[in-house]
């Protein structure tokens, strides 16, 4: 399970000018801001980022100066992998043991997605009957009685000297307990090279983990100048906009068919009248 949220970009001023001071040819750029403080890239300009894109990260510094900042639910052993893409890329998390011991967990406080309901194993000539739900709700049942007696303990006013490390160990318990598909929010703010990197990375060659795909599609959903990524992708969405336009008409050219034919019908309909009058 992937939730972007709050997603911003920013920057693209910084990239024409960076890319044209290269080149010296600032004259020929036709960006401009509006007066609204609106930055607009024009075709010149995006065409020329575009053709750097294409080219290795050390040409493609156009990239590097186009930031995307958002927020990211996911599971946490998807992040596990997310933290490899650590040039480039900063982040903030919430603090998993502080906001745990608070409240009980649920089962939405886990990732669900891409598993059916119940599963049938067949194996030794024996059946197995596995319902994640059911699993799930086993260890939140346990993590939940672990922080009950944590707040317990913690409200208690006790002379108990090992007090302060009984709670220690309690947390610690908690935090061996929770499963990898508990979720958990962080913010990221990285650039279009970064995520260039986990597109080729990630989901052109199709990743076997589930959230891989999920996040690069929201991301390619969300970006302003997803071509600078893969123009394929710019390209096919281009191509599906037309086929769904085509469709259209289609639909349209049927509807106007069926009305002529229907007038057709009445006019020949009152001209046998007329003819027999």
């Amino acid at each position: 399970m992937i939730k972007i949220e709050n997603f911003k970009e920013f920057g693209f001023d910084t990239a024409v000018r960076g890319v044209r001071l290269s080149y010296k040819s600032g004259d020929k750029s036709d960006s401009f801001t509006d007066d609204f403080g609106t930055f607009h890239m024009g075709q010149k300009d995006h065409d020329l980022i575009l053709s750097l894109s294409k080219k290795s990260d050390s040409e493609a510094t156009p990239l590097r100066q186009i930031i995307i900042s958002f927020d990211v639910t996911a599971p946490i052993m998807w992040w596990k992998q997310m933290d490899r893409y650590s040039v480039g890329k900063t982040q903030m998390s919430e603090s998993t043991m502080h906001t745990l011991m608070n409240c009980p967990v649920t089962i939405e406080d886990f990732a669900t997605d891409g598993i059916r309901e119940k599963i049938t194993v067949n194996a030794s000539d024996k059946y197995y009957q596995i319902k994640y739900d059911e699993t799930i709700k086993n260890i939140t049942n346990t993590i939940n009685s672990l922080i009950n007696i944590y707040k317990e303990l913690k409200n208690n006013v006790s002379s108990d000297p090992l007090k302060a490390e009984k709670l220690k160990e309690i947390e610690r318990m908690v935090e061996l307990l929770l499963p990898e598909s508990y979720l958990q929010k962080r913010t990221i703010t990285m650039n279009y090279t970064v995520f260039r990197h986990i597109y080729y990375d990630r989901y052109y060659k199709p990743h076997k983990m589930l959230e891989w795909q999920q996040f690069c599609e929201q991301m390619l959903d969300k970006l302003s100048y997803v071509e600078f990524i893969d123009e394929k992708v710019k390209l096919a969405e281009e191509r599906n906009e037309l086929l769904s336009k085509l469709g259209n008409l289609n639909i349209e050219k049927i509807h106007l068919e069926r009305a002529v034919k229907k007038i057709n019908e009445k006019l020949n309909e009152e001209a046998k009248d007329n003819g027999n009058h």
